[in-house]
């Protein structure tokens, strides 16, 4: 219910919307303002609601993550392959490595590619490589 109320406000583009919002609070008073929020649908409910949603948003990467990670792994290890140790959240966790198995170690990205540079992603996955082409271990990679 939360996210259809932001969903509503936001409708096909939010930027348009927006821009329109704009070009309607200019001139108003305090009542003309007040008349247009309800007609708007601009209330304290979809503010709370836009709130959860921004809340919710700040932690998906870590549940993209978690999920691709937990969804790949019967896929990529071998038989009797075991793991050691997982870094399951995205992000800076303080461990070497996002996989580290009795055979090898892995990184995990999940990137939607937008086209363009997209320079920090390269970045981000340039440093992966080198950290796994770098590690001190016989393990495979």
């Amino acid at each position: 219910m939360r996210l259809g109320r932001v969903a509503r406000f936001r409708g096909g583009n939010l930027a348009v919307g927006v821009a329109r919002l704009e070009r309607l609070v200019a001139g108003l008073d305090r009542q003309g303002l007040g008349s247009l929020l309800v007609q708007e649908l601009v209330t304290l409910e979809l503010l709370r609601a836009a709130v959860l949603v921004k809340r919710a948003a700040a932690q998906i990467d870590a549940v993209v993550h978690t999920a691709g990670m937990l969804l790949c792994l019967p896929e990529l290890l071998e038989d009797g392959e075991q793991i050691e140790a997982v870094s399951l959240a995205a992000g800076n966790t303080g461990k070497s490595f996002d996989l580290v198995t009795d055979r090898r170690i892995g990184e995990f990205t999940f990137i939607d590619w937008k086209g363009g540079s997209e320079s920090i992603r390269k970045q981000k996955l340039f440093k992966d490589f080198y950290q796994l082409a770098e590690a001190g271990t016989t393990k495979r990679r």
